[in-house]
């Protein structure tokens, strides 16, 4: 039976040089594309053997962190509220704290899904627990002070947040800062950072930047993203003294984005100039995902890009009688549910990544984070709206037993802290339904 099948995969080696010279990769093969004095058959096939399946979304130390609320008429209602946790890098070991110095934090928006013209609105809370972020997933919670510290509002036009955090905190926060034993220790320990809560009639939910650095040509180096920011007296420290722009204990400011000043206080300009000035990282952040009454999904196959929903596909080829024949190209076709996606009220938005990834998952790594790369990554054709991907080698590997399952899980993007949906035709969507599109070799000509 190996023998046979290896034979069969040689000449669909063979037949595939051939079927690739008269063919674009980049559309579906058919009969146009086939040479005439050979045997081939194209077969268009359903694709019906489709599930959808949750896995494990870990949520800490992402790229980004989500926090909002927001009710979506296919994905139903969620709700995400995030948790920061204070650090002590600085891109300078010289950088202190001095005695009175304020602290803030900075929140940096990038993305938002629901609606774009409505404000949201969070209140910032304490930790009083310990977490780690690195273990934190959608369905984590903590335990927080019941009383706000501070309200945060955010807009579209939004580039960035400035909270003052209340000065005894500050204070606090300090001792750890100068602190030359074991700093980070005791700053584990005893400051568990903040929650920023969404508040209940929110209909957006935010996603922002965590920290980041970055130089510019000369070589000058900020940092970027949501961190703390510390501004020392007026009169300590270098420069001239400026004007105290601060905004009291709980409550924030709006920034528009601007260059830096080159010390690491980022992409936005210092509203305290003259006063020294730095920024300091957060140790960690995560976000979780309460999911509340679903939404109307229809017919429609809704995933997303955090493992919560995840398109299971397998292929079920001896179902089809496709385990033994000489299969030369294979082609999964989806396409997006174009009246699903577009029902959204006025001024409303579903972030999109653009993409499908593939995965092909042990038993084992269902159980896990996710940390793999994906098999297979189709980006979106604009012309019909589809993710088209060749599978060719993956089915001729389980036919010669290289591998043990044609079963595939796919996401609508990377799982990067960002909540990014996809909704994609399902089985009964006629002419848009998945398709699998085989080209094979007739052995018996």
């Amino acid at each position: 039976m190996y023998t046979r099948i290896t034979g069969l995969f040689v000449i669909s080696l063979i037949t595939l040089g051939i079927i690739s010279s008269c063919s674009d990769d980049n559309n579906i093969v058919g009969s146009s594309f086939i040479p005439s004095d050979r045997n081939i058959i194209v077969d268009t096939l359903d694709i019906t053997g489709l599930s959808i399946e949750e896995l494990v979304t870990f949520t800490g130390n992402l790229t980004y962190f989500s926090a909002g609320k927001y009710s979506d008429p296919v994905f139903g209602d969620v709700k995400s509220t995030a948790f920061l946790a204070p650090g002590l890098t600085t891109l300078s070991p010289a950088d202190t704290m001095e005695a009175g110095a304020e602290v803030y934090l900075i929140l940096e928006p990038f993305n938002f899904y629901g609606d774009t013209t409505s404000t949201a609105v969070f209140d910032l809370h304490y930790i009083t627990e310990r977490w780690r972020p690195n273990d934190m997933n959608a369905n984590s919670q903590v335990v927080k002070d019941p009383v706000s510290i501070g309200t945060i509002e955010v807009t579209a036009e939004t580039d960035s947040v400035l909270f003052q955090l209340p000065q005894q905190w500050a204070d606090t926060f300090r001792d750890f800062f100068n602190e030359t034993q074991t700093p980070i220790e005791n700053l584990r320990a005893n400051e568990f950072g903040f929650a920023l809560v969404p508040r209940d009639d929110n209909n957006v939910i935010v996603g922002f930047r965590t920290e980041a650095l970055q130089s510019d040509t000369l070589g000058n180096s900020t940092y970027t993203g949501s961190r703390l920011f510390v501004v020392n007296p007026e009169g300590s420290g270098n420069g001239d003294n400026g004007d105290d722009e601060g905004n009291g204990n709980g409550e924030s400011s709006t920034m528009d984005n601007g260059n830096g000043n080159g010390d690491g206080n980022g992409d936005f300009n210092d509203p305290f100039p003259g006063r020294n000035t730095f920024s300091v990282l957060l140790r960690g952040s995560a976000f979780n995902i309460e999911r509340g009454q679903q939404g109307d999904e229809g017919s429609s196959l809704p995933i997303l890009n955090t493992f919560e929903k995840n398109l299971v596909l397998e292929l079920e080829l001896e179902e089809r009688g496709l385990l033994d024949q000489v299969i030369s190209r294979a082609e999964i076709l989806f396409f997006d549910d174009l009246e699903a996606r577009d029902n959204l009220p006025e001024h409303h938005f579903r972030p999109s990544s653009g993409r499908l990834q593939y995965y092909t998952l042990t038993e084992t790594e269902r159980e896990f984070e996710v940390v793999k790369l994906p098999t297979f990554e189709p980006v979106l054709r604009e012309g019909d709206n589809s993710y088209r991907v060749n599978v060719t080698g993956s089915i001729q590997n389980f036919q010669t037993g290289q591998t043990t399952s044609t079963r595939f899980f796919i996401t609508s993007g990377n799982n990067n802290g960002l909540i990014i949906p996809a909704i994609l035709a399902g089985p009964d969507s006629g002419e848009r339904s998945p398709k699998l599109i085989i080209t094979r070799i007739n052995p018996e000509n």
